[in-house]
């Protein structure tokens, strides 16, 4: 995906069940009359907590932080909790669930199919160092 290029994608049933749930402690979503709904000058992620202002949003490295904490809360080991880690597990983990290079692509975002074929094709360099990362070993139990 190129910086700055968004894209479209379908939420999962648990991503939308937390979307819902954080959406409850948004300090812009009042209701209408007919339900509940969030301004369309609202920023959809926000700092809630002191001492920033609960409005505001949340920025690219506040996000990046917590997307850190949880994975050290979740075990991921250090040198692993890493967007494009987090990323690259994502992908290898949808190859092993069976899914095609063309849905692989679309759901990952990449532009060039070659990005996503790399899943598919391992080198012998790159098993020996997901031996070395640990990336083989079974995924951590929820908590």
């Amino acid at each position: 995906m190129t910086w700055g290029k968004g894209r479209i994608v379908q939420l999962t049933a648990h991503a939308t069940a937390a979307l819902a749930g954080w959406l409850l402690h948004h300090p812009d979503w009042r209701p209408d009359g007919r339900g509940w709904e969030l301004p369309a000058e609202a920023p959809l992620f926000v700092v809630l907590g002191p001492p920033k202002p609960a409005r505001r949003a949340i920025t690219e490295i506040a996000l990046l932080t917590r997307v850190l904490r949880l994975a050290q809360q979740a075990g991921i080991p250090a040198h692993l909790r890493y967007p494009y880690v987090l990323r690259h597990y994502w992908a290898t983990q949808q190859v092993v669930g069976g899914i095609t290079p063309a849905q692989l692509q679309a759901r990952g975002g990449w532009r060039d199919p070659r990005s996503a074929q790399a899943y598919f094709q391992r080198h012998p360099a790159a098993t020996a160092l997901a031996a070395a990362l640990d990336l083989d070993r079974e995924t951590p139990s929820a908590r």
